[in-house]
């Protein structure tokens, strides 16, 4: 009998063989001690013996006995995952139950976070369609000379052709003209309202990569009087008619305006600046060569109102162009009233860089956004997982009998990543169901864009496909790793071994789930809470059952006062008056206010309303001290003025009825003094407004509030 020693000198010339890892080490060992011994006992001392034994092994064969071995001892994986698949679909059907519940919890949060991620991927893709996006900026404004800076996405029209002239580093430059707005455009015996008419330079076209369907860009340039119009108005306008060549009218005080369809360019994508900027989407484009020939207008340094995009080369620096800009104001101007600044295009719809500027997206809402739909997303995940767990009981018998005919922990795992790929892909399914009958629902009802076309191009395949498999990982991992923990003896003995169920870890995974279902719950309701006290808080003006009728400036200034008397014969309208701008918008015209003797150099720039006779019955403003405009009293059209609560206390007024005012020249006197009203959004804090009434003869009223 060979001692302990000697067998382990044994598997020392086994290892040495390179033969540690062999299946058949244990058999090997024995057959070499047996052989060892024989030797021996023929008289051989034991090294003697090991000697020969070890000669006369042949490694070869050795090798070949352990690939057989192998071959028999290893599963097959397909053979392996077929089983997975077959004992996973007899659970589903066993336990239907809970399968429902499972499939049912992932698809409405796998729904709910396809739909959010959506609507991020629309926010955050805002104006990256345009070449060189890095280089394009707009011209900001700041103009310093009310209470406080007042930002302004606007500039003078004289500032384009100096910059781009003086400025070598600015390589392309265009402005951006509103030329037509509501006015009445006809072709065929036909009319049509409702579309922007946008006068722009030749630059325009390349900054912003805009797509020309039919004709050529440089066409627009080469001939007075033509226009190109959009894909979507084409179609309004045109149907299936060709446009090319043809001539359409537009309305005006002046008189018809006539202008050649000369070609077609793709309508601008939804999320890009121009659709969410309402005031500088286009849907007919023309030269600022036939935009000044028809309007004679060639605006002053003074006069902010057209916004300016400039692209500046790949080596320039951003505050070199700055400074050149502000240089070229100060040349011009006797009395700089601003300055500019660059807003990179990039950065319009998030204003991520915190510019003073209003965006129209919204940058801490889509974090929000982000945040929900990962806790919706682990709160299905938590709660497969739970389910799963709890329903290890049932299963306790197929686990241990798998454990003793020798499965491994590893294998477990798998199995149950398979059922949870399982589920996961056939929730995946059924929400991507959902979600395209849902989408367009909500973008019908909510003014949203979200796009249903799963198939453009790769990565929404890989983020379907990504989403899937962390939720097969967060779902599948642990009870695999749970119940493989266990072992034969526990599992096979009663089901009293896993009562204990998944201990700390199980506990606090309903703990979580429960309290970020709660924390959701509470946010919702103060959401809800803050929604309904914005919309039942007290403005200062009645808002319910009033209707704003938008007629345009020139229509305003030509029919407004006959429209305004026919209006007010319908019966079902109570009261009606004509004003310049709608309460609440966030938009007021800003003019230059002056009071008592103040100088003109202190001129201040305030916000002012042109109302109506009554138009404080209409919105039902109250007034704080003296009276409203009245038609018994002459001068009010002319000289009158009601200002609210906060302009008198910005000037500091003790008696201010009576006190001179100055409004663009127009002098006069405070006739009353109005309650505070949130004219701008609730976001923004009261400022003084100064009301004031224009003859129906002049520009101003543009608007009845019914």
């Amino acid at each position: 009998m060979l001692t302990r020693k000697q067998v382990n000198q044994i598997r020392q010339t086994i290892k040495h063989k390179r033969l540690r890892s062999f299946r058949l080490e244990s058999e090997v060992i024995d057959f070499m001690s047996c052989a060892v011994e024989e030797y021996m006992a023929a008289g051989d001392s034991f090294e003697t013996a090991l000697q020969k034994v070890s000669a006369e092994m042949d490694r070869k064969e050795l090798v070949k006995a352990q690939k057989r071995t192998v071959t028999i001892s290893k599963p097959n994986t397909i053979d392996m995952l077929q089983n997975f698949i077959k004992i996973a679909w007899r659970n589903f059907a066993k336990y239907k139950v809970n399968t429902a519940i499972n499939v049912l919890g992932l698809v409405m949060g796998l729904s709910t976070s396809i739909i959010i991620g959506l609507y991020l991927k629309h926010e955050f893709s805002h104006d990256s369609m345009y070449p060189d996006l890095d280089q394009l900026y707009r011209v900001n404004t700041i103009s310093r000379m009310g209470q406080s800076p007042d930002h302004s996405e606007a500039v003078s029209q004289k500032l384009r052709d100096a910059a781009k002239a003086e400025i070598p580093e600015i390589i392309e430059a265009s402005n951006l003209r509103l030329f037509f707005y509501n006015r009445p455009l006809r072709w065929n015996e036909n009319t049509y309202f409702d579309f922007n008419f946008v006068a722009v330079h030749q630059d325009f076209f390349e900054m912003f990569g805009i797509e020309m369907l039919k004709g050529e860009a440089s066409v627009l340039y080469e001939n007075p009087r033509a226009v190109f119009v959009s894909d979507t108005q084409a179609e309004i306008v045109f149907g299936d008619t060709d446009p090319l060549g043809k001539m359409i009218s537009i309305l005006t005080a002046a008189g018809t305006e006539e202008f050649e369809v000369k070609g077609v360019f793709k309508s601008m994508p939804s999320n890009s600046y121009f659709k969410a900027e309402s005031w500088n989407d286009f849907d007919i484009l023309t030269s600022v060569a036939t935009n000044l020939q028809i309007t004679g207008d060639e605006g002053h340094w003074r006069s902010i109102n057209n916004p300016l995009f400039v692209k500046i080369a790949a080596d320039a620096e951003e505050q070199v162009v700055v400074d050149k800009l502000n240089a070229i104001l100060k040349a011009n101007m006797d009395k700089t009233y601003y300055e500019h600044y660059l807003q990179p295009v990039s950065d319009l719809y998030l204003n991520q860089l915190g510019y003073e500027i209003d965006a129209s997206g919204d940058l801490n809402q889509l974090y929000i956004f982000s945040v929900i739909a990962v806790l919706i997303l682990l709160i299905a995940c938590i709660n497969y997982v739970n389910l799963t767990t709890a329903q290890a009981g049932v299963r306790l018998k197929e686990v241990g009998i798998r454990k003793v005919i020798g499965a491994k922990r590893g294998q477990f795992v798998f199995q149950f990543l398979t059922e949870a790929l399982m589920v996961s892909l056939f929730s995946m399914v059924l929400s991507l169901v959902l979600v395209y009958y849902l989408v367009p629902s909500l973008n019908s009802n909510y003014a949203l864009n979200l796009s249903t076309d799963f198939t453009q191009g790769v990565k929404p395949l890989l983020a379907f496909f990504g989403v899937m498999l962390l939720v097969s990982l967060l779902c599948g991992t642990y009870p695999g790793f749970y119940l493989s923990r266990k072992k034969p003896h526990q599992l096979l003995k009663s089901g009293d071994a896993v009562k204990s169920g998944a201990g700390i870890f199980r506990k606090v995974l309903v703990v979580l789930q429960y309290a970020t279902s709660i924390t959701l719950v509470i946010a919702t309701l103060v959401i809800t809470n803050q929604l309904r006290f914005m919309s039942d808080r007290d403005l200062g003006f009645d808002k319910e059952q009033v209707v704003y009728l938008d007629m345009g400036y020139q229509l305003g200034k030509e029919y407004g006062e006959t429209l305004f008397n026919e209006i007010g014969k319908e019966s079902g309208i109570t009261s009606a008056s004509l004003t310049g701008n709608s309460l609440g918008l966030g938009f007021m015209t800003g003019n230059g206010i002056r009071i008592n003797d103040m100088d003109l150099k202190d001129e201040q720039v305030h916000q002012v309303l042109p109302p109506d006779w009554d138009f404080k019955e209409t919105l039902g403003l109250e007034l704080v001290e003296g009276r409203w405009f009245g038609k018994n009293f002459g001068t009010d059209r002319k000289e009158g003025f009601v200002v609210n609560e906060a302009f008198v206390k910005h000037f500091g007024l003790d008696e201010p009825l009576g006190t001179p005012l100055n409004r663009n020249f127009q002098s006069g006197t405070i006739l009353g003094v109005a309650k505070d009203f949130h004219y701008r959004s609730m976001h923004h804090t009261i400022e003084p407004l100064v009301m004031h009434m224009h003859p129906y003869e002049e520009f101003g009223y543009h608007q009845i509030a019914l």
